[in-house]
């Protein structure tokens, strides 16, 4: 599925509570994992705690989402 980036979050801190995230879900991973990319993403990935205590990936420092109109992969319907 198509990630987005929300230009609202800053120091890799997310912003997109509540509703924001209802429309933008988080990428979430298990405390402990780490997030892999293909070799063809040159970024790099981690992670940021959101303030409910569950682990968002991060790309190049900012935190990823899925829109949620956005139903099959390829979608991109989220920017624009």
């Amino acid at each position: 599925m198509t990630l987005y980036l929300f230009t609202n979050d800053s120091d890799g801190e997310s912003t997109c509570y509540g509703e924001c995230a209802t429309n933008w879900p988080p990428l979430l991973i298990e405390e402990g994992a780490t997030p892999t990319a293909a070799d063809s993403i040159s970024g790099e990935l981690g992670t940021t705690t959101r303030e409910d205590g569950t682990i968002q990936v991060t790309y190049n420092g900012s935190p990823l989402y899925y829109w949620i109109g956005d139903q099959k992969p390829g979608d991109a319907f989220g920017q624009g």
